[in-house]
């Protein structure tokens, strides 16, 4: 690869994008990636993303024999913007069960810290269930959320308090007009020091009035909702009816 001061030149082939022709250099799109082969003959993946216009900024050059593939790109760095490696500090999870997943997924979606909210079922017996399959009752999993997050940024208990005030910890098998085993409240602790966290939350719901119902299990396995369930409150504006209310007294 030549980096110079108005150009970057990529030294390979774009065999690996099926978007790609050498017959369609103004094929636009967004986000790809880009097969480098260097003369040794090793390959690298260069993620980047694109301008609309890339490849029309980009030259074909074949015939120099400079590559094994006898191909060379040239493309202009002002048509790109590189993404540099990104250093997740999502390390943490954890599993909620409030009734419908739509709507617990949506309330832990827009909390600061947490990187991904993920709609499935967990602390059944059937492996790899269907929706339909875990709605007739029979299938023992629960309709649940695993949360990942940044533990430096939202901890365990401030994700467990807010699960304690987006549904009602006091209905058995329900929430609301959802009727079922499915719709059960839990939490699946991953560690003994989230089950202690989520007992000491429990305990001054209890100190408030609160009949908690809650189930407190080890994490088991979590298998994930088919995709139509995966942000579907974001995408559909229907499903959010997981509204906080106050419930510690702060």
């Amino acid at each position: 690869m030549e980096n110079t001061a108005n150009h970057i030149t990529l030294t390979g082939t774009l065999a690996s994008l099926p978007e790609y022709s050498h017959q369609n250099h103004e094929r636009r799109f967004f986000r790809f990636l880009l097969a480098v082969e260097r003369l040794s003959g090793t390959e690298d993946l260069l993620p980047v993303l694109a301008a609309e216009d890339v490849l029309e900024q980009a030259e074909l050059f074949e015939g120099e024999r400079f590559t094994q593939k006898n191909t060379r790109h040239c493309v202009n760095s002002l048509s790109l913007e590189f993404i540099p490696e990104k250093t997740s500090e999502c390390t943490e999870e954890a599993i909620f069960a409030g009734g419908c997943f739509w709507g617990v997924e949506d309330a832990f979606q827009s909390v600061p810290g947490v990187c991904d909210a993920e709609s499935g079922y967990t602390g059944g017996t059937v492996p790899n269930p269907t929706y339909e399959q875990v709605c007739t009752g029979r299938t023992g999993h629960a309709e649940a959320v695993r949360v990942t997050y940044d533990p430096a940024k939202v901890s365990f208990e401030e994700l467990a308090r807010l699960f304690f005030e987006i549904h009602d910890p006091t209905q058995i098998n329900r929430q609301g007009p959802d009727i079922g085993t499915q719709y059960r409240s839990a939490i699946f602790y991953k560690d003994e020091r989230q089950k202690a966290t989520a007992l000491s939350l429990m305990e001054k719901l209890r100190e408030h009035g609160y009949a908690v119902a809650t189930e407190l299990l080890p994490a088991s396995a979590f298998y994930p909702a088919e995709a139509y369930h995966q942000d579907f409150t974001a995408r559909t504006g229907r499903g959010g009816c997981h509204l906080r209310v106050s419930r510690f007294g702060i």
